[in-house]
């Protein structure tokens, strides 16, 4: 019963994220693009970053990295160590709200809070968290991401996560190795942030894919 009931607050959180999201494009009909993008991706960091401030603990990686891998593994412990329902899957706060020994694990890939807090260039949100990055060799992830964005994306992440779109002639070099939000570059960049602020975070772990 608890867990049907977690499922539908799931849901209903889900559903009230769309609905935002709808209302904003409806709202800026008629204006550019990337303005819309811009709001949108505000919109989104104020939703991660009210997370963040209510986690236990943080679970940070770049997309393709092997996240749902983790995710799976950690929740068959909770599931084992609990007694939980062995078909529930941990999300943010389900697995909580079942059992209070549990912590509030935020799983992100960090897309979205600079957008809403303006800091393109730290960490300082996450300074008081205990994190844990989860890091893949960029190349692998690269490679991964050019597969997502060829058959897999939700068309609504293609522009906002600065993919090329959808249909596009691109080889999988020419992707691993251009200027676009899942290439070797990107992921880079990402990881090489995260290793300049990681001594300022107050609980750091790196763990390798």
């Amino acid at each position: 019963m608890k867990l049907a009931i977690q499922n539908l607050r799931q849901a209903l959180q889900t559903g009230r994220k769309k609905m935002s999201r709808r209302i904003l494009h409806w709202r800026m009909r008629g204006q550019p693009e990337s303005e819309i993008l811009s709001a949108e991706r505000k919109l989104r960091g104020v939703e991660q970053y009210d997370k963040l401030r209510r986690a236990d603990i943080v679970v940070v990686s770049f997309g393709k990295s092997g996240r749902t891998w983790l995710r799976v593994m950690i929740s068959h412990l909770f599931r084992v160590k609990h007694g939980l329902p062995e078909n529930a899957i941990l999300g943010f706060d389900n697995f909580h709200n079942l059992n209070r020994d549990v912590p509030k694990i935020f799983f992100t890939h960090d897309n979205y809070i600079k957008d809403f807090t303006g800091d393109f260039e730290s960490k300082q949100p996450f300074y008081d968290k205990p994190v844990i990055l989860l890091a893949r060799d960029p190349r692998d992830v690269a490679v991964s991401q050019f597969f997502q964005w060829k058959f897999r994306i939700k068309p609504s992440k293609v522009a906002i996560n600065d993919y090329p779109p959808r249909g596009s002639d691109i080889e999988l070099f020419d992707f691993v190795m251009g200027d676009n939000g899942g290439s070797m570059a990107a992921v880079a960049d990402y990881l090489n942030l995260w290793a300049a602020e990681a001594d300022k975070v107050q609980r750091f772990h790196l763990l390798r894919y």
